[in-house]
């Protein structure tokens, strides 16, 4: 991959002549290989995102970052076709920290009817300034295949936390002031490819086919990160059970249920409809109690591992003919979710030595605790499970990045 630096987006009337010259000299200059190109638009809108963090040797970890909304992108692939796009630079960020670590943040916040690339603020009140970034801390600043989510509040709280969060404010920002970032601000860890959401149809990395991987990235999936998809993090929500419905459950509960257990039949609609949650997502991304029965309590988030992930894949991934997610219900697991990069087909085939079909990745098992909670193919609906009649679990909305 060869990156040309920002520039000043040209008049618009230059724009395909410009865009031929690049195209002219990348194959001239590089032939066989993707030129990634990026111009900045003096009209268009710019933000600040600073984050204040500290790790727990109180040495400051946080990032200010200027974000472009309105920034000029696209690759020119070494077979010759093109992709152009104006995109947010860069929507996921990740920055190197002391000791060998890492940390990302989502540039916007992951909140229904925000929008950072109109204008909206901390100072303006169209973002709360009680806002929660979603940060992933990485243990190694040179492995972004995996990582784990601070969610919620709690997560900071947690005993197994490595961060101390003091607050998050986005501000206005000039097409200057995002030059000025991008010529001497922190590297950004994640390529371009992977941080820009519209760039990653385009780029050529991905490993699409078998021959792409190699006999490394078999020993070490890990290793494939860079070649694979944005990050997922996936999680449960715990919450209380409203006490109005509790015993219309408790009759649909079987007499042999473990501690957690799944409904096999529907409730009926006066009663299901109480046992919702809202599309519309929240803070850290996952979603909220939609019905005032609900209790006022915060949603508990606990981490969701997936074995189909570059950091969990091994021969037996899939072996019972389904994927595995478990959650382990623990206090030091509280606020926090588990990210990790989906492995591609290509890659999945070779380590499990099995072909990988489409059809296969809504082949899911859940577990809570070890227990068993769902059938192949239905962890994916909520209500996920029922621990007792004391409370109900939900899936979070994946957080993809």
């Amino acid at each position: 991959m060869t990156e040309i630096a920002a520039g000043v987006h040209p008049k618009r009337g230059k724009k395909s002549l410009v865009l031929a010259m690049i195209g002219l000299a990348a194959f001239a200059l590089f032939p066989g290989r993707s030129l990634y190109y990026q111009f900045v638009d003096p009209y268009g809108l710019y933000y600040r995102l600073t984050i204040d963090l500290a790790d727990k040797q109180g040495r400051p970890v946080g990032i200010d970052v200027v974000v472009g909304c309105g920034v000029h992108s696209g690759s020119i692939l070494g077979g010759g076709s093109s992709f152009d796009v104006m995109a947010m630079d860069a929507a996921q960020y990740a920055w190197a920290i002391p000791d060998g670590h890492a940390l990302s943040v989502r540039t916007s916040p992951a909140i229904a009817a925000t929008d950072t690339c109109h204008g909206e603020t901390t100072d303006n009140g169209g973002i709360a300034r009680d806002w929660l970034p979603f940060v992933i801390w990485y243990d190694d600043a040179a492995d972004l295949s995996h990582g784990l989510a601070y969610a919620t509040q709690d997560a900071y709280a947690s005993p197994r936390a490595r961060l101390v969060f003091k607050g998050a404010r986005i501000t206005r920002a000039t097409a200057a002031e995002y030059r000025a970032f991008k010529a001497r601000g922190p590297a950004n860890l994640l390529p371009r490819y992977l941080s820009d959401a519209l760039l990653r149809s385009a780029r050529p990395e991905r490993l699409g086919n078998a021959a792409k991987v190699t006999p490394e990235m078999v020993a070490d999936p890990k290793l494939a990160w860079r070649n694979s998809d944005k990050i997922t993090c996936r999680g449960l929500i715990r919450v209380p059970l409203p006490e109005v419905v509790r015993a219309e459950v408790a009759k649909h509960r079987p007499a042999d249920a473990p501690k957690y257990w799944r409904l096999t039949e529907k409730l009926p609609p006066a009663i299901s409809n109480k046992i919702r949650m809202n599309d519309e997502t929240y803070g850290g991304g996952f979603m909220r109690p939609d019905t005032p029965e609900w209790s006022a309590e915060r949603p508990k988030v606990y981490p969701q591992s997936y074995d189909g992930s570059l950091d969990r894949l091994s021969r037996t991934t899939f072996a019972n003919g389904s994927y595995h997610k478990e959650t382990t219900i623990a206090p030091e697991n509280l606020g926090f979710m588990e990210c990790g990069r989906n492995a591609p087909g290509s890659l999945e085939a070779a380590v499990t030595g099995r072909q990988v079909r489409d059809a296969d990745r809504a082949k899911e098992t859940c577990f809570i605790d070890g227990i068993r909670i769902s059938d192949i193919g239905k962890c994916y609906y909520n209500p996920v499970a029922y621990e007792n009649i004391d409370y109900v679990f939900f899936r979070t909305s994946e957080i993809k990045d």
